[in-house]
């Protein structure tokens, strides 16, 4: 692992090192397969939950904030809009909302 992957997996054990609360990690909104395998790795060892963002941008690019105004940066315009956060938080929501109805159903 990278000096990246090794900074990230130090935050998420101090996180849990917390009263070992749910770790939700996910993958960059600009899809990165190097960094989505070491997140997972990451999550696998440390009990946390992985939620893969890589479908918002990759099926619809309305999630981009250059569809909603005019960014004369382009760099901007490609970050999420508010269209593309509201499919980042419903994606993390549906993971959060299984995560709560499978510890229910195993009660």
């Amino acid at each position: 692992m990278n000096i990246w992957g090794n900074n990230y997996a130090s935050v998420v054990r101090t996180f849990k090192d917390i009263n070992n609360p749910l770790v939700i990690c996910t993958s960059p909104f600009f899809p990165s397969l190097h960094k989505n395998e070491i997140i997972k790795l990451i999550c696998i060892n440390t009990n946390s939950l992985f939620v893969d963002l890589s479908s918002i941008t990759l099926l619809d690019k309305t999630n981009y904030a250059n569809s909603e105004r005019h960014y004369d940066n382009t760099g901007i315009g490609i970050h999420p809009g508010d269209k593309g956060m509201e499919s980042i938080a419903n994606t993390i929501f549906i993971a959060i909302n299984f995560f709560i109805m499978s510890r229910n159903i195993v009660k």
